[in-house]
């Protein structure tokens, strides 16, 4: 039996005409939260041979000082809450024998926190991705399906998984990750759970395929540059695998002072880790002349800045 009443009301109710009660119930001691929702106790101290007809059980939401009575039977020692208490919120229980004469005893106070249970449910939703190309971020999203254990939550274990499986943990407390200035177009695959410390409660993990925003290439750098009186041959370094994944696809040289036909010539990059020089060489130059070529290198998000290379041919 239960009922939402302040202590005041569950007073009044149940001790008018106690004053002069020759049989007053001994205070109850000991009580205690066991699991399954369920609160335990001794049985009322006893000086004047009461008979106690039956218990009646307090318990207080913490949070909001709402009060709420329960009633057992006299020789019922334990009361089950079933599903009514929250979990992870805290509560102070009391437990007052009632004689049946009507005359409450007294009661020690109980504070306790209610403890989830190794069945909860901590399941999360599926994993949201938002890309931010511009600051080459990647945020990942998500939420507790059970919103009653949302308070239990100590904290969400993120792995970061990438193409060989190295894997790296990050612990937060928000239901949100950002993955951020790293590798451009690097694959990853990102985990997620809920873990409650105490009891040590690890949730199924969420996951999915990221991939950090791509970006054009840096500049390549010029290796070595040797010229003949009618050719001009160039080698190029290019920015590591390591430093960015998008693939490159060619490398553009443009001469000011040539024919039509090589004033501007793409070099085709066949991509791969590493990333070998790519090898250039400008045919049909005037004999000791001077020249000015500008050289990026582009992927498939851009192209690099131009590096500006002067040289002069052979006489």
């Amino acid at each position: 039996m239960s009922l939402l009443l302040t202590a005041a009301g569950l007073f009044l109710a149940l001790s008018l005409g106690s004053a002069n009660a020759a049989c007053q119930p001994g205070i109850v001691t000991n009580i205690t939260y066991v699991s399954n929702y369920t609160l335990q106790w001794e049985a009322a101290a006893n000086p004047n041979n009461c008979t106690i007809s039956s218990y009646v059980v307090l318990a207080i939401d913490q949070e909001d000082g709402t009060q709420y009575q329960f009633q057992t039977n006299g020789v019922v020692l334990n009361y089950t809450f079933s599903s009514f208490l929250e979990i992870c919120k805290g509560y102070t229980f009391e437990v007052h024998a009632l004689s049946n004469q009507y005359v409450l005893g007294p009661s020690e106070f109980y504070n306790t926190t209610i403890a989830p249970m190794q069945d909860v449910n901590l399941t999360l939703s599926a994993l949201n991705v938002t890309t931010n190309a511009s600051d080459n971020q990647v945020n990942v999203t998500w939420y507790l399906l059970n919103n009653k254990a949302l308070k239990c939550i100590s904290y969400y274990r993120v792995v970061l998984l990438d193409e060989n499986n190295s894997s790296k943990d990050s612990y937060v407390e928000s239901t949100q990750f950002s993955l951020k200035n790293d590798i451009p177009c690097k694959n990853y695959t990102v985990q997620v759970n809920a873990i409650i410390d105490n009891p040590t409660i690890n949730g199924p993990a969420s996951q999915i395929a990221v991939q950090i925003p791509g970006k054009a290439p840096a500049s390549p750098s010029l290796a070595s540059i040797v010229t003949s009186n009618s050719t001009v041959n160039m080698v190029w370094k290019l920015e590591s695998f390591i430093e960015n994944h998008c693939s490159l696809t060619a490398l553009n040289v443009y001469t000011l002072g040539v024919s039509a036909d090589i004033s501007h010539v793409k070099v085709p990059i066949v991509d791969s880790d590493p990333r070998v020089d790519v090898d250039f060489t400008l045919t049909g130059l005037e004999r000791a002349h001077v020249y000015t070529s500008f050289v990026n290198v582009q992927n498939n998000v851009g192209t690099s800045e131009n590096v500006t290379v002067a040289f002069q041919t052979k006489n």
